[in-house]
């Protein structure tokens, strides 16, 4: 739905809507995403796999994935793998950045 919207915003900043507003151009790149992702979720089927999950256990499960992307353990990722790849050490470099 992203890259429509984006699709949809470099053709309105094109030379054949050149009349438009800047703010328009935008207005009319915001409506067109809202109303798809709207179509995009009524048209997508209700899930027939009922579950009751406790509220703790689900807090618990968000508050646990929030840290995670926060504190990032060392694995020694980049110790294993440096030196020998040129993918290999791109990987690194990224994972040291974290």
């Amino acid at each position: 739905m992203t890259v429509v919207a984006v699709a949809l915003h470099r053709y309105l900043s094109g030379p054949k809507t050149a009349s438009l507003s800047q703010p328009l151009k935008w207005s009319l790149t915001l409506g067109a995403y809202v109303v798809g992702t709207g179509l995009a979720f009524i048209a997508m089927p209700v899930s027939g796999d009922a579950m009751k999950m406790p509220a703790d256990l689900v807090l618990t499960f968000r508050a646990l994935s929030l840290a995670g992307l926060e504190v990032q353990p060392k694995t020694g990722f980049e110790t294993n793998c440096c030196g020998q790849d040129e993918a290999l050490d791109y990987l690194c470099s990224v994972r040291s950045a974290w």
